[in-house]
């Protein structure tokens, strides 16, 4: 039976029920499923695959329930460059009372949320949506998906007094590991699952096509 190792984490976020935020942390898995999430310390000392998190942080994988497949075919279109995105979303006849208030303002406070409720949704409750209980969060008798962050970098440099805030507030990182049933498919920093070149090659090609430029 396949074991995985990930020790050493400096934050780890179960999302369980208790909400834990361990410190020197990891999780023993095997077959794909967490057997044990706790202290580097309390974890089995082997497994068939290890990986070393020192100085990264350690989030359950995000549920994504949505998704617009098209639009990376669409990014940086010339005709879209200069034009504002918010009267596609909201027609003029919509309701605009709201809408043209900053976020921050006082009145539009029912909509704000914290990084850790951001985080809860893309987690617990992606899982909840889809209506699995297997994932959304590192515990035992769960599926191992997860992804690790650098820490140590420049984007974080400062915002490091609270390291799970910072992965919402900060700008947007690249994982380090990214493991799918305690199967590792981004490894140091890289998709080792598929050869990237003919998907990055194809996906300008397509993207040519449908801006009229082949």
């Amino acid at each position: 039976m396949a074991t995985l190792l990930a020790k050493n984490a400096a934050v780890l976020v179960t999302m369980d029920d208790g909400r834990r935020e361990l410190s020197n942390a990891g999780l023993f898995a095997r077959d794909g499923m967490i057997e044990q999430v706790g202290p580097t310390a309390d974890l089995p000392h082997a497994a068939d695959v290890v990986l070393d998190l020192s100085g990264q942080i350690v989030l359950p994988g995000c549920v994504n329930t949505q998704h617009h497949l098209h639009q990376p075919l669409t990014r940086n279109l010339p005709a879209a460059q200069n034009n504002n995105l918010f009267p596609w979303l909201m027609p003029p006849e919509g309701p605009r009372t709201l809408f043209l208030l900053s976020q921050s303002h006082p009145l539009r406070a029912h909509e704000w949320m914290t990084a850790r409720e951001a985080l809860e949704i893309a987690t617990r409750g992606g899982a909840a949506v889809l209506g699995r209980d297997d994932i959304g969060s590192l515990e035992a008798g769960k599926c191992a998906d997860f992804f690790s962050i650098d820490l140590d970098t420049v984007d974080y440099a400062g915002a490091l007094h609270d390291p799970v805030a910072a992965t919402v507030f900060c700008a947007p990182q690249k994982a380090r590991y990214t493991v799918i049933d305690g199967r590792v498919v981004v490894d140091n920093g890289q998709v080792v699952t598929v050869n990237m070149r003919p998907v990055i090659d194809a996906h300008n090609r397509f993207a040519r096509q449908f801006a009229g430029q082949s």
